[in-house]
């Protein structure tokens, strides 16, 4: 459970700040968390304890909703929700600090490679051409009209190690363009619009709420680079060490299953979803119930591992070959 004082300093006083986090993977400060080593404890009779590494981001909805009407708990679970600032760092946490946390395909196949032993044990949001919630901007009077016309261009990012640029430089090698000719920035997402209107920057890879705004300033949309890589394409999942999931297949389903039980709870509570958004984010509750929400999902075709793999073989991030990643080395989600 999130202490009701880690709620109130970590959570709700982080206010439209957060937006820039809301759908993708983009960090905001950490609220805390463990450094001692442990695993699962008991909190009681039947109960699992666990720690999970989460944003407080619309991807993580399900998380929050599990935590937040009791859905956890129901399933024998005592969950210890932490924010943490980066994705990227977790894997190395997994086991010692956390038994779950937060990460992308990518950033375990690149994990697993460099001798860190996490698998994924349950997807839980996705992106698809029917749920666009990123994109590739080209500011109005740039004269940008395709790829090609972003070499010598400045473009605002929001990370260069994020889902979004990896998948946008995927998107530009795909198409013949040298990236490395592109002058790229990080920006954070709530001024890359100022910046755009301004003239500061010609171009940005943004997201909801951003991406509307954006398109409704009259800048225009290029590409939806995570689409370039899959579509539909996982967008975000969590993970565990292999050795403690292996340890504990009973704590492991019984989460999974938790995360399932809310994402049907956020589909028939929608209303009821936004306001638990709105509460952990800091969101204005105006702003939570307009943000467009990604698909919902715990399960990953063994399709989606080749397709992040050839994506990072393509950016010259991968080890070896994209055939030879197994899925079944990377996915250890309970059906």
């Amino acid at each position: 459970m999130i202490r009701s004082s880690e709620r109130s300093a970590g959570w709700t006083r982080r206010g439209v700040g957060v937006i820039a986090a809301l759908v993708l993977g983009v960090g905001v400060a950490a609220c805390g968390g463990d450094d001692d080593e442990g695993g699962t404890g008991a909190a009681g009779d039947g109960v699992a304890q666990v720690r999970g590494a989460i944003l407080p981001t619309a991807t993580h909805l399900p998380m929050m909703v599990a935590e937040d009407e009791g859905i956890f708990e129901d399933n024998g679970i005592d969950m210890e929700l932490t924010v943490v600032q980066n994705i990227a760092t977790l894997p190395g946490a997994m086991g010692r600090q956390f038994e779950f946390g937060s990460t992308t395909l990518p950033d375990v196949i690149k994990a697993q490679q460099q001798g860190i032993d996490v698998v994924i044990t349950s997807n839980v949001a996705d992106e698809s051409s029917e749920v666009p919630i990123s994109g590739v901007f080209a500011g109005k009077g740039t004269g940008i009209e395709g790829p090609e016309d972003l070499v010598g261009k400045k473009v605002g990012v929001i990370a260069i190690g994020g889902n979004i640029h990896t998948s946008t430089l995927f998107w530009l090698i795909n198409e013949g363009v040298d990236h490395e000719g592109v002058n790229f920035i990080e920006v954070p997402p709530p001024n890359q619009l100022d910046q755009l209107n301004g003239g500061q920057i010609d171009g940005a890879e943004n997201l909801e709420p951003f991406r509307s705004a954006i398109l409704d300033a009259g800048h225009e949309l290029l590409v939806d680079p995570i689409l370039e890589v899959s579509d539909p394409a996982t967008l975000l999942s969590w993970m565990s060490e292999r050795g403690w999931a292996e340890d504990n297949p009973e704590t492991v389903e019984a989460v999974v299953a938790s995360i399932n039980e809310a994402i049907e709870f956020i589909d028939q509570n929608n209303q009821r979803a936004r306001e638990i958004l709105a509460d952990y984010s800091g969101l204005p509750l105006e702003i939570a119930k307009a943000v467009q929400l990604p698909l919902y999902e715990t399960q990953i075709p063994d399709q989606q591992v080749t397709a992040w793999a050839e994506m990072l073989a393509t950016i010259g991030e991968l080890q070896g070959a994209p055939e030879d990643v197994d899925p079944a080395s990377v996915l250890a989600i309970p059906e």
